[in-house]
């Protein structure tokens, strides 16, 4: 066991030397495409994108946190929508193999991100017909449980961004390590995205690697409570992710009185990084999920009208084939995204 231990801590050790060479490292990175970030999963954007370290995986939730996968999800298939803004829509489809006796568990499938159509004139204003925009992934993955404590996996993303004649591929690498304590219903997972690169060939669009970065998450259930608490901390390699001067003080344009930030600084760094969820169980067939996130309320709620920005809700109802899975999550006034899954089991084990 205590071999065990000291190997999942090895594999933690590399995952760390990895992110510090990438933040050490004097790149210009370039930005990851949008596909691999954007929340696919509707159990975890109903819960805020906090179920990151969740004790009851799903396959779904593979999406957010490749770590997850385990032999439970074997010979299941699992397709998400997501109806995002102005056209914008994403997909996956994913499936998922476990070797019996050997501890490792495979997933692999699609990503897709819909940027729709535009229309293309002429310098002089007419109409030229239209283009499209998007960006497509391929994510396989792999974990291998160490024991019934350890769990540690590794992801690969390879695909294309394209938008009118241009295209660009990338690739990305993702390593993780989960620790269970199922006597206290605990789980912490860390993972780091150590390496990651596009490249336009061409040079017609700005090439190089992306920055790399890292999150601990995490989940706590209750022995005669019927809800589980998550948390993700995320972006470890960056303290301050605020906006430059957003704690100034501001200068009353008719008096030219200096009106003092009253914002608690560290406090909203701080929470700058954390999502916040919980899972409630109405019964074994019936979820339901509400989520929090600071980072988007304080950047994309109105000054004069909040609203929900930052916040989310989901449910999952579960028959005796599928699986159904809901999630909303409300970015700012223009409206929310709606996240749609549905999971199934192939065949039996």
């Amino acid at each position: 066991m205590k071999l065990r231990a000291t190997w999942a801590m090895t594999v933690l050790g590399v995952c760390l030397a990895s992110l510090s060479g990438g933040l050490t490292a004097q790149v210009d990175f370039v930005p990851r495409p949008a596909v691999l970030d954007f929340e696919v999963g509707a159990r975890n954007a109903g819960a805020g994108g906090a179920m990151e370290a969740t004790m009851n995986a799903e396959l779904g939730d593979v999406l957010g946190a490749g770590v997850l996968l385990d032999s439970t999800h074997a010979n299941q298939i699992h397709l998400a929508f997501v109806d995002y803004f102005a056209g914008i829509s994403l997909g996956s489809a994913m499936a998922a193999y476990y070797i019996e006796g050997t501890g490792l568990s495979l997933q692999t499938g699609i990503r897709y991100l819909s940027m729709g159509s535009f229309d293309e004139t002429s310098t002089a204003g007419a109409s030229l017909g239209q283009f499209s925009g998007g960006e497509v992934a391929w994510v396989s993955g792999a974990t291998y449980a160490v024991d019934s404590i350890w769990t540690v996996g590794v992801n690969l993303a390879l695909g294309q961004s394209f938008l009118y004649s241009r295209s660009l591929l990338f690739a990305q690498t993702e390593l993780a390590l989960s620790r269970v304590d199922r006597a206290r219903k605990l789980r912490v997972t860390a993972s780091v995205r150590p390496w990651g690169a596009s490249s336009s060939g061409d040079g017609t669009v700005a090439s190089g690697r992306f920055a790399a970065d890292a999150r601990l998450a995490l989940s706590k259930g209750f022995e005669k409570a019927p809800f589980i608490l998550h948390a993700v901390y995320e972006n470890l390699q960056t303290w301050d992710l605020s906006p430059a001067g957003i704690y100034d003080d501001a200068i009353d344009p008719l008096t030219g009185d200096t009106l003092a930030n009253s914002t608690w600084a560290t406090g909203d760094r701080a929470m700058r990084h954390l999502r916040l969820g919980t899972e409630i169980a109405f019964s074994k067939n019936l979820h339901f999920r509400v989520g929090y996130d600071h980072r988007r309320r304080s950047e994309l709620k109105l000054a004069g009208a909040p609203g929900t920005a930052g916040f989310s809700w989901g449910f999952g109802y579960q028959t005796k084939r599928f699986v159904f899975e809901y999630g909303r999550a409300t970015y700012h006034a223009a409206g929310p995204s709606n996240h749609i899954a549905i999971r199934t089991q192939l065949r039996g084990r």
